[in-house]
């Protein structure tokens, strides 16, 4: 049976991201951290109800917003537009985080189907996750090899059916 789905949160170079994922591991895997980032304080779980939601609409999809803003969280952030701070950096006032969790933050999904589904929809993002960094090893390691051949070795060398299909519009063999 699927895990139930929770939302995580961390700040990596230029963004903020969230992910609803059924543990730790899953999202540090999503972000492709290579360290536990939960460990170090830098990434933690989200009562947030309005990052909640958001992950929860695109469970398995890393969301993104600019680092230290409070914007929404989208799949296609835009970079922040005032990190470098003309002249002298200016404070903003903020309120100090409070530590008393909002009453509506523990709103939960009372319908397990939608449960069920947002968890399978969860992991069939992390399995295109998977084939894209497959495709992307693959079409690197080819490529290192097959670039030393002429395209008319590459082409004589398809003809046998040897290595696959020779895509046009690259310099690699795709294997089929």
């Amino acid at each position: 049976m699927a895990r139930k789905l929770k939302t995580y949160e961390t700040s990596l170079g230029f963004f903020d991201l969230a992910i609803a994922a059924p543990s730790m591991k899953a999202a540090l895997d999503a972000w492709g951290a290579d360290s536990n980032l939960f460990h170090q304080g830098a990434a933690k779980q989200s009562e947030d109800p309005d990052v909640v939601a958001a992950t929860m609409a695109k469970p398995g999809v890393v969301l993104k917003r600019p680092v230290g803003s409070n914007g929404h969280f989208k799949e296609h952030a835009e970079l922040p537009r005032n990190l470098a701070g003309g002249g002298g950096a200016k404070k903003a006032a903020r309120k100090p985080p409070s530590r008393k969790p909002q009453k509506h933050a523990k709103k939960k999904i009372a319908d397990e189907g939608e449960d069920r589904k947002a968890a399978l929809a969860f992991e069939k993002e992390q399995a295109r996750r998977e084939r894209e960094r497959a495709k992307e090893e693959a079409a690197l390691s080819l490529g290192d090899v097959i670039s030393f051949f002429p395209d008319t070795l590459l082409e004589n060398i398809l003809s046998i059916g040897v290595l696959g299909v020779l895509d046009p519009t690259e310099r690699f063999v795709l294997v089929t």
